[in-house]
């Protein structure tokens, strides 16, 4: 039998957290011309969120990108929830959960990612803010061809 949840307090007692993984953690020095200092206003962050789900698992992907004036990084990093039971969950309950729930989760892991990737640079480690509850808020949809382009990047560098 098939359990409706109609909002995030019921959807949170289904589901227990399973794992939590990076996809990808990068950091790279960066040199900016006079002009690309004054077009841009620096530092600069960009999140993304993925979510899938199937009939056992939900899946929540975040990537962030903090670019400042010495490097860029990247941390991409997905957490997996199972489900107690066949759960029937509204796509607004599943995007709440990402925002409230998951997104917590992965927060601390995404700011580890870019803190040890500076500091292996050698660099300052960028102070990320303060994140709290509820601030987190998913965008517009994206299409599968924008999915693909900022999550799917998993082929080799070395292959042109």
């Amino acid at each position: 039998m098939t359990l409706h949840v109609s909002d995030v307090h019921d959807f949170v007692k289904e589901v227990e957290l399973d794992t939590l993984f990076m996809h990808e953690e990068r950091g790279r020095r960066l040199r900016w011309t006079d002009d690309e200092l004054l077009e841009i206003v620096l530092p600069v962050t960009s999140s993304s969120l993925a979510v899938s789900r199937d009939e056992a698992r939900h899946r929540f992907r975040f990537r962030t990108t903090f670019t400042d004036q010495s490097a860029e990084y990247v941390a991409d990093c997905e957490v997996v929830y199972i489900l107690s039971e066949d759960v029937d969950v509204a796509e607004s309950v599943s995007m709440e959960f990402a925002e409230r729930v998951a997104f917590m989760a992965v927060y601390p892991y995404l700011r580890a990612s870019i803190s040890s990737s500076a500091a292996r640079l050698g660099l300052p480690i960028p102070l990320l803010g303060i994140v709290r509850q509820g601030e987190f808020q998913s965008g517009e949809k994206m299409t599968q061809e924008q999915v693909q382009q900022e999550f799917i990047d998993d082929r080799s560098e070395t292959l042109g």
